[in-house]
C-alpha cells in the first residue's frame, strides 16, 4: 500500500497517512542461528504498543525494560531514563529500509533486538 506524500518546507517527501500499514522485520542480534519475525502494523500505533507487538511476535511473556534508539533519542521504559514511548510510528517519519535498534532487558542486562 502506497502512502500519500507531500513535500515539507525543506523539500523532503514526508508520509502523511497515519492509517498506512508499516511492515517491520525484527531480528535478534548475537544468536548463532538467525531468529527473525516480520510483522505488519498500522502507522498510528505508538512505540509502547509496538513493544507489545514485538513481545507477542517473538513469543515472549512478562514485563521487561526496553528502549528504542531513534535519531539519537531513546524512547522506552522510564526506569532507563528514556523519553516517553507514546509517540506514533507516523510521527517519526521513518524512511524506507530504516534500521532502528531496540533494546530489551530479559536477563538483567540490555540485549539488542
Amino acid at each position: 500500500m502506497k502512502r500519500a506524500r507531500k513535500p515539507d518546507p525543506q523539500g523532503r517527501s514526508l508520509a502523511v497517512d497515519a492509517a498506512a500499514i508499516v511492515q517491520i522485520k525484527i531480528w535478534l542480534l548475537g544468536v548463532s542461528s538467525m531468529l527473525w519475525r516480520r510483522v505488519q502494523v498500522s502507522a498510528d500505533i505508538t512505540l509502547r504498543e509496538l513493544h507489545g507487538v514485538i513481545q507477542v511476535a517473538m513469543g515472549w511473556e512478562g514485563i521487561y525494560l526496553y528502549q528504542f534508539l531513534l535519531r539519537a533519542t531513546r524512547f522506552g521504559s522510564a526506569e532507563l531514563s528514556a523519553s516517553s514511548p507514546d509517540v506514533t510510528l507516523a510521527a517519526l517519519r521513518f524512511a524506507r529500509r530504516c534500521r532502528a535498534p531496540r533494546q530489551h532487558d530479559r536477563m538483567g542486562g540490555c540485549a539488542r533486538s
